[in-house]
Parts: C-alpha cells; structure tokens; sequence
C-alpha cells in the first residue's frame, strides 16, 4: 500500500477545500461546476475529460457564485488560488512540508485537516494524518480505541514516520466495512474488521500469517512501526514485510502488539 499522490497539487487542494463538511458526491460536484465554468476545454474528449481543471491564477481572480460554495469557502479559494499563484505557496512533493502547512493554515477557510490532507496527497508526506477525519475517527473507535480526535493523536504517535499508512489502512477498513454501517456493533470478531487490522500488521511486521489468522483482541494494538531500511523489502500482493521481529505472544493467544 502506498500514498496515492496526485499529479496536481493545486488541484487537489481546492478540491479538499470544496469537499470540506460534504460529502464525496458533494464535492465532485462542486469540483465539476468549477472546471466547467473556468477549465479550458479540450480540443476533442479524452474518454470522459473533457476541460483542464484552472490554473491558479484563473480561479483567483473568477466569479465563483454560482457553484455552490458558501462565502466562507469562495474566500478560502480566492486566497489559496493568489498564494499559489504568486508562488506563496508551493504545492510539490519537493516543498518544505512544515512552511507550507503554516501557510496553509494562514488561509481563513482551511484548517489542520484540510492543511493535513494536502500535505498527504499533493507533498507526499507519509507523516501526515488528518486526526479530526470523520472517517479516521470511525474506525479508531471500531477498533476499539478512542472517538476523540486526541485519542487517535496520542495512539498514532507510534506510527511516526509513516502516520499516512496508518490513516489508509483506516479508510480501507471503512472502504470493507461498506462505509461503516455496522461499525457500532463491532466488538472484535467481526471478520472484515480482522481482515484490515491483520494486514496492518503484517505490513507492520507485528505478527506472522499464522499468528495473525488467529482472533485479536477487541482493543486497538499499539502499532510498532518497521525499520525504514526494510521498506525496500516491502511485498505488495501481501502487504508483508520480511526479517522483521515477531510479535510477543499474549496468554490469551495471538496479539498483534510488539
């Protein structure tokens, strides 16, 4: 499992800016009125393209009634969108990562999640982790750890450097859950909730296949991250690190905590 990048920084933080308090459907609609109205159009579609999403300095100086967007985002676009393009703010994985969240988060309108999720997506940062996510929050409590933002905060100080892998590998587990439905009803067995946190840990090197085919406690693990240097060795069809420790071997079985 990796980080999904995105080929366009910009794009992608409006987009995360659009998509703040609605839904996924909400905002890829508020993103496709956007390139409508302002993205240049193609000579002939490519597939279902049919506009270049607007380059900074477009929507910057547009007139955004019209799609959708509250004030208060229209004014946070407005201000990313001339910080972008007066080079204020650059949005690449070679950016200075700590810089650009404090000017991010100099933008009324966008907060630690949204500065988070950009230094996720647009700079690649793998220690990034948007604590006050809907979705991450869900899935820490079904894993039975804490529904505050805090808890999850104080949780995932063990995942550093690579919190950005323990924020997906929460997101899966919703994505297998069937976007959460039954997540207030998990107490430990339930087998999709076994499957993600399984290969968490394989992929942490917390715990063999035959240790790990065996029930886990219902209480989240405290989560040992691997050795950087055996990223290399990293498998992708098993998400399974090699010649890392096991895990210790709790009395009432197979833990997944080091």
């Amino acid at each position: 499992m990796r980080v999904p990048g995105h080929p366009d920084g910009f794009e992608l933080a409006v987009r995360a800016v659009m998509g703040q308090q609605v839904t996924v459907k909400g905002g890829r609609t508020l993103a496709e009125r956007l390139v409508h109205k302002l993205g240049s159009r193609l000579p002939a579609p490519h597939g279902t393209v049919t506009h270049l999403f607007p380059r900074p300095e477009v929507v910057a100086d547009a007139d955004l009634s019209g799609i959708g967007l509250t004030t208060p985002r229209i004014r946070a676009l407005r201000m990313l969108s001339t910080s972008v393009a007066q080079g204020q703010i650059t949005l690449d994985p070679g950016a200075d990562r700590m810089e650009t969240r404090r000017a991010l988060l100099a933008v009324p309108g966008i907060g630690p999640w949204t500065a988070d999720y950009i230094a996720m997506r647009a700079m690649a940062d793998p220690d990034a982790i948007p604590l006050t996510d809907h979705g991450l929050r869900r899935a820490f409590l079904a894993l039975g750890g804490s529904a505050e933002p805090r808890g999850l905060a104080a949780h995932a100080e063990g995942w550093r450097p690579w919190r950005s892998y323990g924020a997906l590998h929460l997101w899966v587990h919703l994505a297998e859950e069937g976007q959460a439905r039954s997540l207030p009803s998990f107490r430990g067995r339930d087998s999709v909730a076994r499957r993600s946190l399984t290969r968490f840990a394989w992929s942490r090197g917390l715990t063999s296949r035959r240790c790990a085919s065996r029930s886990i406690p219902s209480r989240l693990p405290s989560l040992r991250m691997p050795d950087p240097r055996l990223i290399g060795r990293h498998r992708m069809g098993g998400n399974h690190l090699a010649n890392v420790a096991p895990c210790r071997v709790h009395r009432s079985g197979c833990g997944v905590g080091g």
